[in-house]
């Protein structure tokens, strides 16, 4: 009981301590004469979509302590970084939040693999890999909670390439693992890499792949090839 009680206490003292630092104006609130800096309670209640009477409860250790949805709007509100958001668990609940996936716009070892015409003839066994990125990429997104989040970059992809779509619909579920790959690179000629996947600890949406040369002759031409790009790039 005491512990717990020292937990919530520490979340009302963060809370206070950071909407003290949020500069109101920029937030969009009239800057009238004040005696401290800051938000009040009430205008961060507001921009987390909660009752101004709750969240003055919390500040002043009354309440309980609040869902993981609302702290979520809270930190939202406080404008916590990710690192902050964190914290702000750690306090309320002694553990982290449950992972975000974050959408990426820009460019992905998917569509890089299924819509870069160059990449897929350097690939040794495009067909295996394929598949191993299909199945691997519904395995991850389930994982991280993102079925739903995907459902733009499957239709996507499945537009783009009829081959995705088709090993999309086989169901296909696979981890990384470990295992080699093989490139027939335009300059360098064959390199083959051995790489090992590992997870990422508290990150069930982040994955980590470790490529390595197979052989001393695979070292070698890697780096006649960073050699080349470095040549080009100083021109």
């Amino acid at each position: 009981m005491n512990r717990i009680r020292d937990m919530s206490c520490r979340l009302t003292i963060y809370t206070f301590l950071n909407r003290a630092r949020l500069d109101l104006v920029a937030l969009g609130f009239l800057c009238a004469r004040r005696r401290k800096l800051g938000l009040r309670g009430g205008e961060v209640a507001q921009r987390a979509n909660i009752s101004p009477t709750w969240y003055t409860w919390l500040e002043q250790d009354r309440g309980r302590v609040p869902s993981p949805d609302v702290l979520d709007r809270i930190a939202k509100g406080l404008l916590l970084t990710e690192a902050e958001r964190e914290h702000l668990f750690m306090l309320a609940f002694g553990h982290l939040p449950e992972v975000r996936y974050r959408v990426t716009n820009g460019i992905t070892p998917r569509k890089i693999v299924f819509c870069t015409p160059h990449v897929r003839k350097m690939q040794m066994n495009w067909d295996s890999l394929a598949r191993s990125v299909v199945a691997a990429f519904r395995a991850d997104a389930v994982r991280a909670g993102a079925s739903a989040e995907v459902d733009e970059l499957v239709k996507d992809l499945s537009l783009r390439s009829p081959e995705f779509a088709a090993l999309w619909q086989n169901n296909d579920v696979q981890i990384h693992g470990e295992g080699t790959k093989c490139l027939q690179h335009p300059t360098v000629g064959l390199i083959e890499l051995e790489y090992s996947g590992f997870a990422v600890e508290g990150r069930s949406d982040l994955g980590l792949i470790i490529y390595n040369p197979a052989t001393p002759n695979d070292l070698q031409r890697i780096r006649m090839l960073i050699g080349i790009i470095s040549a080009e790039t100083e021109k």
